[in-house]
């Protein structure tokens, strides 16, 4: 499945779910307030919800989206596109919906309605950690 005309077309995954690319879907679990990828976590690729942009940041070649999922309001989802390249994306089922994003040199963080902020270093999805918003 090619995740980009996924949402491109406004839909995504309804799972707790990173996406390498367009084309890497691996589900993870939350443990010590970090993501932690697991390959045996199943993620149904026929359940969609539609997903709808709280946001969009344009920060040099890249944009950085992130909104809320219609299926449950406890979802939410954001990504990286380089270009017309899908970099990554992230849905979680329990974050509430995220709001905004601030771009740093070495991370970029993604703020939740909630008040937590989900934590991208060094443009690594897979070592996504999540603080508490002051």
């Amino acid at each position: 499945m090619d995740v980009k005309k996924l949402i491109a077309r406004g839909e995504f995954f309804y799972a707790d779910c990173i996406a390498i690319n367009s084309s890497q879907i691996v589900g993870y679990e939350i443990k010590n307030h970090k993501i932690a990828i697991d390959y045996q976590i199943p993620v149904d690729i026929s359940d969609l919800t539609d997903v709808f942009p709280n946001f969009s940041v344009e920060m040099g070649e890249s944009t950085y989206v992130g909104g809320e999922a219609a299926s449950h309001g406890s979802c939410g989802f954001f990504y990286k596109k380089t270009q017309d390249v899908l970099n990554w994306a992230l849905v979680s089922t329990e974050s509430n919906p995220f709001i905004n994003v601030e771009v740093h040199q070495e991370s970029v963080r993604f703020l939740t309605s909630s008040g937590f902020t989900w934590i991208v270093p060094g443009d690594n999805i897979k070592a996504v950690y999540i603080e508490r918003s002051i």
